[in-house]
């Protein structure tokens, strides 16, 4: 198959990944063994600390605020727009005082989460 394409709509209906709390949905929407896109929600003020990150991720934050702080405790405010990339090994926590959606690619194969 040359290409896959999901609707915009998958957007709005981002499931709750109860690993990680009430707050934190997450959903990945399209991949193959080798490379995942996925839709990432962030909700109110908890932060969220996945695991250490085991592969290269790259995203773009579609709407709100999202902070992001790694283990260095090197920290950025994005808004809705700005991109992000995130190096295999690093440990980040990410946070927003209202909510997050961000689309993000990760190096890694697709799950049934």
């Amino acid at each position: 198959m040359p290409f896959d394409y999901a609707t915009g709509a998958a957007a709005h209906k981002v499931p709750n990944l109860p690993a990680a709390g009430a707050h934190v949905g997450f959903y990945d929407v399209l991949g193959s063994t080798k490379m995942t896109g996925s839709y990432f929600l962030l909700e109110n003020d908890a932060p969220s600390t996945p695991p250490k990150y085991e592969y290269d991720e790259s995203g773009v934050l579609l709407k709100g605020e999202l902070k992001i702080q790694d283990e260095s405790g090197k920290s950025v405010q994005l808004r809705a727009g700005d991109v992000f990339f995130i190096h295999t090994g690093s440990t980040i926590t990410f946070s927003t005082t209202t909510f997050a959606l961000a689309y993000k690619t990760s190096s890694r194969p697709h799950s049934k989460l």
